[in-house]
């Protein structure tokens, strides 16, 4: 039992030894240096996420079983697409406007997104050498295609940055739209 005692006596006393030498050590301050920001430009910017939309579909047109467009919900929307050799391509008929379906891609599909309306939408040849309309094209059948890229870049370049890019989801087909040019009828001569 009095060993019990001597135990507790020893560890209080070193207790009471350890107390007395950390209180004879004065406060240490620590100061931390506090950088004022002037303005929201000065936030340090941390890795931003691209808004990259993801195309699910043209709603206003019907899908084949493959996923491409009906031509004739085209039609019906458009009518025959043809021109005259020669016509410039803002006057071959193609829609000015295209409602898109789809998702962010940060979000995924399983986050469906508002539909947005491209006003202003540009159309290019859907060629795998990089073939261009112009009014020298002859004449045949051509399939038109909008161009997304185009878009987003005139967006950016207006200040609208609702768009980094817009993709079409993997196994959806891009909406095309066919433009027969005819050649140029001959004029008639007085007999």
């Amino acid at each position: 039992m009095k060993n019990k005692h001597i135990f507790t006596a020893r560890c209080l006393s070193c207790i009471t030894a350890l107390t007395l030498a950390f209180s004879s050590f004065p406060d240490t301050h620590v100061f931390a240096e506090v950088e004022v920001l002037e303005s929201a430009e000065d936030i340090p910017n941390v890795a931003e996420v691209p808004a990259i939309y993801i195309v699910t579909e043209f709603p206003e047109f019907k899908k084949n079983p493959d996923g491409t467009y009906t031509d004739s919900t085209i039609q019906q929307t458009y009518g025959s697409l043809s021109a005259v050799s020669g016509t410039a391509a803002d006057d071959l008929g193609l829609p000015d406007d295209l409602t898109i379906s789809g998702y962010w891609e940060v979000n995924g599909p399983e986050v469906p997104a508002e539909q947005f309306v491209l006003t202003d939408i540009s159309w290019k040849l859907k060629s795998a050498t990089g073939e261009t309309y112009s009014e020298a094209t002859p004449a045949g059948e051509y399939t038109f295609v909008p161009d997304l890229n185009a878009y987003v870049a005139s967006q950016q370049a207006m200040g609208n940055t609702t768009f980094d890019e817009i993709k079409m989801e993997e196994n959806v087909s891009l909406l095309e739209l066919k433009v027969t040019i005819t050649a140029e009828a001959p004029e008639e001569t007085a007999p």
